[in-house]
């Protein structure tokens, strides 16, 4: 019995199958599903999946302010859960922009200003 011969060299079979390899496992790979997103409803666990997300946020309000800083809450919405769910009336405070550079130049200004007092109040009129 001989051998059997291809009419093709075997690099090229060899690349064939391996391309098709390549074909399937990138079709399998993009159909698979990436996550399935549910809306969540209170109600009794009946079975429990574990692992980590990401929790992001639907609605997005952009704020922009003239002064950098850090964006402090007010002190009835900073009170945490209980300020869920709470109304917000016209007018109302609901944050500040604490910008801790202008504090502490604020801060260093009235300390300074203290100071002069003190010197001008403690100064000894001149004699005539």
């Amino acid at each position: 019995m001989q051998p059997l011969k291809f009419s093709y060299p075997k690099k090229f079979v060899w690349l064939a199958i391996g391309g098709g390899l390549l074909v399937v496992a990138a079709i399998y790979f993009l159909t698979l599903p990436v996550a399935e997103i549910v809306v969540v409803r209170r109600g009794a666990a009946i079975s429990a999946i574990y692992g980590t997300v990401r929790i992001e946020s639907t609605l997005l309000v952009p704020v922009r302010a003239q002064n950098a800083g850090f964006i402090q809450l007010a002190e009835p919405l900073s009170a945490g859960r209980g300020a869920i769910g709470r109304k917000v009336e016209k007018g109302e405070l609901l944050a500040t922009i604490a910008d801790e550079v202008t504090a502490r130049q604020l801060k260093q200004a009235r300390a300074d200003l203290q100071a002069a007092t003190q010197r001008l109040s403690t100064r000894r009129p001149r004699a005539k």
